[in-house]
């Protein structure tokens, strides 16, 4: 991930439709990475995003 490397503390949010394989893979997921399986709406979309683009590395995760 090159761009994480040049700025470290980058809101990353990641996005898949395959969960099974994605939960358990997700110990990838650096302090300022998240992660958001699909189906979601697009207000859970927008409130992870707003809780990111704040700071909030702690938000919950559905």
């Amino acid at each position: 991930m090159f761009s994480v490397s040049l700025s470290p503390r980058l809101p990353v949010l990641f996005l898949t439709g395959y969960a099974e394989g994605a939960l358990t893979r997700a110990d990838f997921l650096g302090p300022y990475m998240q992660l958001l399986t699909k189906p979601f709406t697009l207000e859970s979309l927008a409130i992870r995003v707003a809780s990111m683009l704040e700071g909030d590395v702690s938000a919950v995760l559905e």
